[in-house]
């Protein structure tokens, strides 16, 4: 399945990619969203259009797992997400792997962020 999706955002392509990776944000972001998060790799390299940030968090949802995924799934369902963020296209491409049936079940995107004027 393939889909796109835009939004409108009244800022910079700096200061929208400045809260994007602002942790106080986005730990802010996720308690609101009752979705537990792990920072587990933040790797900045480069600056201007040369920056790349590497990223892998580990997301994991406070909700009752429904019954009747229960007898295949033990635990929490959490999914890891794997991103790469490059500067010169203002993109971020990424991978997302769930906790369960991560053989049989494929996420991948690219997000851009493109000026409009």
């Amino acid at each position: 399945m393939n889909y796109t999706i835009e939004d409108d955002f009244e800022t910079t392509l700096a200061q929208y990619w400045e809260v994007f990776f602002d942790d106080a944000y986005n730990e802010a972001l996720y308690q609101q969203l009752r979705i537990d998060r792990k920072v587990e790799e933040f790797v900045r390299a480069g600056e201007g259009d040369t920056l790349t940030i590497r990223s892998r968090v580990v997301l994991t949802p406070q909700r009752e797992i429904p019954s009747l995924m229960k007898k295949f799934i033990q635990g929490a369902i959490s999914y890891t997400e794997h991103n790469v963020f490059t500067a010169r296209s203002n993109t971020i491409d990424v991978v997302t792997i769930p906790s369960f049936a991560a053989d049989k079940f494929k996420s991948r995107g690219t997000y851009q962020v493109v000026a409009i004027g």
